[in-house]
Formats: structure tokens, sequence, C-alpha cells
């Protein structure tokens, strides 16, 4: 890590961060509303020993999606603190070990130095074959929440547009 910085959040960045939050909270609470359509379809052929297995896994599925919902809701780390303190993280990264992994999804993830912010970050086909191991990649991200609003390499954006914190 070779610089950290706090700065205060432009108006185009807090309009940033709120998108994504607003964006995640809905595809949360979309899997939500999803998986229990899918489960009461399911549960109606069923018979009596499948029915409590599919029951149980079902409970722990909920409780797990819900509690991904109140930590977007509720968590002191969440963009209401963000929001109320309008700063962000400036920080360099040097990139550690690059990985790509085949199957339905490609995916080109890269994995950074130890550090407190961000520990790996997937890119695009494009940008993964750019950059190469030891290169410093400039990130800023919100103080709190860690809702990233820049991701560079020599100044070009090299941010993932599926990715969405």
């Amino acid at each position: 890590m070779t610089n950290i910085a706090r700065k205060p959040m432009t108006a185009a960045e807090l309009t940033k961060a709120k998108r994504k939050y607003h964006r995640s909270l809905t595809l949360a609470i979309f899997v939500g509303i999803c998986f229990s359509f899918f489960c009461y379809a399911i549960h109606q052929n069923l018979d009596s020993t499948l029915m409590y297995i599919f029951f149980v896994a079902f409970i722990i599925c909920t409780i797990m999606i819900y509690i991904g919902i109140f930590k977007l809701l509720f968590s002191e780390n969440s963009i209401k603190q963000d929001l109320l303190h309008k700063n962000k993280i400036c920080v360099s990264l040097h990139i550690e070990k690059m990985q790509y992994t085949s199957g339905i999804d490609n995916d080109y993830r890269l994995f950074f130095e130890p550090n407190d912010y961000l520990h790996s970050y997937i890119v695009g086909v494009k940008a993964y074959h750019s950059l190469k191991e030891g290169d410093i990649i400039d990130i800023e991200i919100t103080e709190f929440g860690k809702w990233i609003l820049s991701i560079k390499h020599n100044d070009i954006s090299i941010e993932y547009k599926g990715y969405i914190k």
C-alpha cells in the first residue's frame, strides 16, 4: 500500500454511492421475493420427509437473504454514515495475484496486497489482459460502506459495470 488519503466526496460521487446502494438493496429484495415464490411453488409437490428438509433449507436461505438486507439497511457501516460524513478513502494498491476462472461466467479477478479496504476485484477481460502482477491500482471508496467510487490503472478506469458494490 503506497498512498492512503481521506478526501471529501463530490456531489457526483455521493450520487454514485447512493445509486450503487439502491441497486444492491433492490437486488437483495428481488432475490428474496423470487426465492420465496420459487420455494412456495416447489413445496406443493414434495412428500413429508422431503418437505421437512426443504423447509429447513428454506428457513436457512431466507435468514441469510434477510440478514444481508438488514445489514444494508441498518449496519453502522451503511450508506447512511457515508452520506453523513461525505468522505472517501483514496488508496493505491499493488496487484499481488491475478486469477482467471472459467465456467458459466468467466471470472477475471485481481487480488491485492493485504489491506483494510479491498481484497479482490472482478474486472472485465480487456482490463484483465492490460494488467500484470505488481501494477498499482488507484481506488476511491466510501469511508464506511466501502462502496467503490473509482478504480483506475494509469488514470484509465478498469471499473467492471457488473460489480455492484
